[in-house]
């Protein structure tokens, strides 16, 4: 029981972290629209960018400890 409530905390963790990261991006967006400096369109591209290999890293250590565990 006390397995399944740790990986209910994470799911709930990557949630909300990942919200914030859209957050964050739409922001720049908005920043950008407003100000029509270009940096905030590579801020916003290289937080999506770095975000998603982020994700994948993540994914692919879970993926690795779900086949390491069914051994």
């Amino acid at each position: 029981m006390a397995e399944h409530d740790a990986y209910a905390m994470t799911a709930i963790v990557f949630r909300v972290l990942g919200f914030l990261v859209l957050v964050v991006i739409a922001a720049s967006g908005v920043t950008y629209l407003v100000t029509r400096d270009r940096r905030w369109l590579r801020f916003g591209w290289q937080l999506f960018k770095y975000s998603i290999i982020l994700a994948l890293i993540v994914l692919a250590f879970i993926v690795l400890e779900r086949v390491i565990l069914a051994v």
